[in-house]
């Protein structure tokens, strides 16, 4: 059991929750507001084998092999969100309260103890910068001249 439990903490300490956490995250969350239905789920947690993605929220790096969450299939608004982007999508959704979105979320308890994890997430990014994509591709905007 110890074991477990640390496994279960390191998962947390890097993604922020466990894959079953996330898991029922998504699911409730893509039969509440998103798409579910017996042939499409929208959002859903997915992972690119071989690419380099870049959070449509945050615009931080998302590496190969590491999972993200997709709001749409690859090309639309949306298609790539860090994990860390969706969880401060979560508490924005839910940072005002007495909404009947904030209501949806507190009638299932398990939903509860998750998002209260979820905004307890802090800027986790231990270094002195993030990887975007700025960094790695130069300013999208220096070939603009606003002097002109």
């Amino acid at each position: 059991m110890r074991n477990a439990q640390i496994i279960q903490e390191l998962t947390r300490a890097c993604f922020g929750l466990t894959f079953g956490e996330l898991s029922y995250l998504i699911e409730f969350y893509a039969e509440k507001i998103g798409t579910y239905n017996d042939y499409v789920q929208f959002p859903r947690i997915t992972r690119s084998m071989k690419n380099d993605n870049f959070c449509d929220i945050k615009g931080i790096w998302i590496p190969p092999k590491f999972p993200y969450i997709a709001f749409n299939d690859s090309g639309y608004d949306f298609s790539h969100v860090s994990l860390f982007g969706f969880y401060r999508h979560i508490g924005a959704l839910l940072s005002i309260r007495h909404t009947p979105l904030t209501l949806i979320f507190k009638q299932d308890p398990n939903i509860e103890e998750i998002v209260r994890r979820v905004i307890s997430i802090n800027d986790y990014f231990p270094f002195e910068r993030k990887v975007t994509r700025e960094i790695v591709y130069g300013n999208s905007l220096n070939y603009l001249s606003f002097s002109e």
